[in-house]
């Protein structure tokens, strides 16, 4: 009887322990861990989803403004996130929007969930935005944003209007300073780093100059932007262009014609800009053209809003 027990005891035991070992073997196998989501939103609207595809196309008139909010997080999973990355290419060049680990206070590492505001324009050529998040375990998810231009109407056969070019000074956190006429875009801080040899003009309200205009090899501005990250004092190059304030009576009528004809001036900064201003530029590139004021936030975490007039 007592040997009979001890078997007993023992087919118990190992009983026992297998279903625990097949507890745990199931658990292990029935697990699955899902890859962060991206949600890209435009005016509260959802334009890209991970969850459901990983490219999207986006058609805007060229000039237009688009404000966009794109939340990474972890969907159902309890793990953090490590790292987010957003970039673009326009014409073969590569601009880095953001990158988590290059630009400090955006992110915190150890959130499960991030939400970030990006405003950028649509320029003259097709865009693609890529963006990106890493978490713990390395897993990743990227999806990309196609914008695709709808060209602006021309007021007339000979020129090319650009209205609502907005630029933000230099603490305005979700607009970009610098803008590149040639790309007709406008540009981040660690965009216009990677590619300074297409930055042509940059915005900042100073206590002094208040609303200014100016190239980035103008002294004045590379003083503004002079960041240990991104500080023009980092750019392989500095462009010259050239600004001068001129009198337009009919900014509407204007033609191809009238801004060949127009005097250029020997500046390369333009200060003290009131709305209703309008001046005469061209780019170290040879882009010649007109730029009007249109509206001015004041500060410097402001903004100001410029109409561009170009010969086709």
């Amino acid at each position: 009887m007592f040997f009979m027990k001890k078997i007993n005891l023992f087919i118990l035991s190992v009983a026992v322990l297998a279903g625990g070992l097949f507890s745990s073997c199931t658990k292990d196998s029935s697990t699955s861990f899902s890859d962060p989501v991206i949600k890209v939103n435009l005016n509260a609207l959802t334009v890209l989803s991970s969850s459901t595809t990983t490219t999207a196309d986006l058609t805007n008139p060229e000039g237009t403004v688009l404000n966009f909010e794109i939340k990474f997080d972890m969907g159902d999973q309890s793990d953090k996130l490590t790292k987010i990355l957003i970039t673009s290419v326009i014409s073969g060049k590569t601009f880095t929007v953001v990158d988590s680990a290059l630009n400090s206070g955006i992110f915190n590492t150890g959130a499960s969930t991030l939400t970030y505001s990006y405003t950028t324009s649509v320029g003259t050529n097709n865009e693609a935005i890529t963006f990106a998040v890493w978490d713990k375990k390395e897993r990743k998810t990227e999806v990309v944003l196609n914008l695709k231009p709808v060209a602006a109407t021309p007021n007339t056969s000979t020129i090319v209007t650009r209205d609502v070019i907005i630029l933000g000074s230099y603490k305005n956190s979700s607009l970009g300073s610098s803008y590149s006429v040639g790309l007709n875009k406008v540009l981040n801080m660690s965009s216009s780093k990677s590619s300074s040899g297409d930055v042509d003009i940059m915005y900042y309200y100073g206590t002094g100059n208040l609303a200014s205009l100016g190239a980035p090899a103008n002294a004045d501005v590379k003083t503004v932007f002079n960041s240990s990250a991104t500080g023009i004092q980092l750019w392989a190059t500095k462009n010259d262009t050239k600004f001068k304030k001129i009198t337009v009576t009919n900014w509407d009528n204007v033609v191809a014609a009238d801004i060949t004809a127009a005097t250029l001036g020997t500046d390369n900064q333009i200060i003290k800009l009131s709305v209703g201003d309008i001046l005469v530029f061209q780019t170290a590139g040879s882009i010649k053209g007109y730029i009007k004021v249109t509206d001015i936030t004041t500060g410097d975490n402001g903004q100001i809003k410029l109409s561009f007039k170009l010969p086709k």
